[in-house]
């Protein structure tokens, strides 16, 4: 009898034990994530610095002149890839490690046209130069070597180029491709497989675009707020690249399609970031381009801009210069009950914006699918009505729009603020800065705890609302700070350091599921740690669980190494 009772405690024992082991985690699809740069297996897209020699050893950037329709260079020209870590151009590297991705490898290179082509600086070499003039296309390899000093720069050279025969000598090329190693010459995949991987490895429920779109740099300062970004301006797959294209006066980042495209592919949710500038024309198109494409059972975050409370960034003027114009023009509302103050009619224009948008996307998907699948995101920065001044009062927004469009929650899904975490001195801004490792962690965790009230406040004005959505953290990860180089070392080891796995917990599980916060966005998957942030949860998408942020967030809401 004893045998058979110790038979029956230790198969329960091992049950009990399995069962933990494939426990469902605890917060499923409550983490996004912002979607990086590094994504592309074609290395040009990810690029457009192109200069053109002007035979003294100097440059000079490329004009319209020197441009077609979609970027491409119409003259001799250079183009520049610089990857290399933080500031080694400079002659210093912020990351104590010195980490640099290995991108080494054969790529295959090729563009239509005829060209000298010369490495003009990095480390690599040219190889297999050839001319197909029935295709007109030369193609040739690219070989780069181990990591070493300089890894990561790029600068090839075009010289005595010819887009066809039909054409003079410096006139340019078209197409240039760059194949990362692993892939054929000639594939049609858009993302690379370690990318893919990295941002499937944890269960991500939605994914955002707003760096990856250059939401912060669409507009410019003295620009004339009266004029918009037109649909046809947009970026388009066919330009030169995904960055912003200087002489064409293209300054979004993704061309919508890939921004679709990844969302199939991962099977996440989209969040946009609505440009500033944009007329409605603009929004009903991207409408229907998302409609018709995007997976039916994806929902669409929309959010205006970002941060419109931050003085620091070229959109909150914007945004404040053009609400007190359209006051001037007649349109009264933002004025509607004389509060006579330019900043609150800039907080106002915010949040009537995202109403606006919303509406757009219900006439184009159908008023049913507004807070089901088209989800408003009104932004701020605080719930205190009377809390930070510019532009970031979420109470007060609110409160306008239930005075000129009726109940919030008929159009906006949820309020939301960033949700970072750092601590006294990670940006060397208290003291001296000159925080060992520990105790920036220490600093971190009452960073944390010192959240609390914050974010409680924000759950009662959702819930006060009504709103569908509640709260949700449009940015948040660990912050280090950005653009100060003192104690950069010590601050960047602590985004490494194995106890930032309980840190995240902290923040996110502590601290805000269990406040009564909804979805939260981790800013961002990937990116290289330097005096600008240690922003990503990897530093390389290819070994995603180099620190122990990625599994911690698989602990947290799901997924597979």
């Amino acid at each position: 009898m004893k045998i058979i009772l110790r038979f029956c405690l230790v198969a329960a024992l091992l049950a009990a034990s399995r069962s933990a082991s494939f426990a469902a985690p605890p917060f499923p699809g409550r983490l996004g994530v912002e979607a990086s740069d590094d994504a592309f297996v074609n290395l040009v897209r990810e690029s457009y610095r192109w200069d053109k020699p002007d035979g003294h050893g100097g440059w000079t950037g490329l004009l319209r002149e020197d441009v077609d329709e979609h970027g491409w260079p119409k003259t001799d020209c250079r183009w520049i890839m610089d990857s290399r870590p933080c500031a080694e151009w400079a002659g210093e590297i912020d990351d104590p490690e010195a980490y640099r991705v290995d991108r080494s490898g054969t790529y295959k290179g090729s563009f239509i046209g005829q060209a000298r082509l010369v490495r003009a600086d990095g480390p690599g070499s040219i190889q297999n130069q050839a001319y197909d003039a029935r295709a007109n296309r030369t193609t040739f390899d690219l070989v780069i070597p181990k990591p070493a000093a300089n890894h990561g720069l790029i600068i090839l050279e075009f010289r005595d180029t010819r887009r066809s025969s039909a054409n003079p000598t410096n006139s340019g090329l078209t197409d240039f491709r760059l194949i990362r190693p692993g892939y054929s010459a000639d594939t049609s995949q858009v993302f690379t497989t370690d990318y893919l991987a990295c941002l499937k490895s944890a269960a991500f429920s939605t994914i955002r675009f707003m760096g990856v779109l250059d939401i912060n740099g669409n507009v410019e300062w003295g620009k004339d707020h009266t004029k918009t970004q037109s649909w046809s301006n947009r970026k388009l797959p066919t330009d030169a690249a995904v960055e912003p294209i200087e002489p064409l006066n293209k300054k979004d980042g993704w061309p919508w399609e890939y921004v679709i495209q990844l969302c199939n592919e991962a099977n996440m949710d989209m969040w946009i970031n609505i440009p500033m500038s944009v007329d409605d024309d603009y929004i009903r198109s991207l409408a229907a381009l998302i409609k018709a494409n995007l997976k039916p059972n994806l929902k669409i975050y929309i959010e205006h801009s970002n941060e419109v409370w931050n003085f620091g960034f070229i959109q909150y003027s914007w945004n404040k210069a053009r609400a007190k114009e359209e006051i001037q023009e007649g349109n009264v509302q933002f004025n509607y009950d004389k509060v006579n103050n330019e900043e609150i009619w800039g907080q106002r224009r915010h949040a009537q914006k995202v109403k606006d948008a919303v509406d757009i996307f219900a006439g184009v998907f159908g008023k049913d699918e507004v807070n089901r699948r088209i989800r408003g995101i009104l932004a701020g920065v605080t719930p205190d009505p009377n809390g930070f001044f510019f532009g970031g009062r979420l109470a007060g927004m609110l409160d306008y729009l239930k005075a000129v469009d009726g109940d919030p929650k008929n159009y906006i899904y949820a309020i939301s603020i960033p949700a970072y975490y750092g601590g006294k001195g990670s940006e060397g801004e208290t003291g001296t800065g000159d925080y060992s490792v520990d105790q920036l962690i220490s600093n971190m965790q009452a960073g944390i705890d010192n959240t609390k009230a914050d974010r409680m406040a924000m759950v009662a004005l959702a819930k006060k609302f009504d709103l569908p959505g509640g709260f949700c953290a449009y940015e948040s990860g660990p912050d280090i700070g950005g653009g100060n180089r003192v104690n950069i070392a010590n601050r960047i080891k602590a985004i490494r350091d194995p106890r930032q796995a309980d840190l995240y917990k902290r923040n996110f599980a502590d601290c805000f599921w269990d406040l009564g916060g909804n979805l939260a966005m981790q800013f961002t998957l990937s990116g290289s740690y330097s005096r600008y942030g240690a922003w990503g949860l990897t530093d390389d998408v290819s070994k995603p669980d180099r620190n122990a942020l990625f599994p911690e967030v698989r602990q947290l809401i799901g997924g597979k190494k």
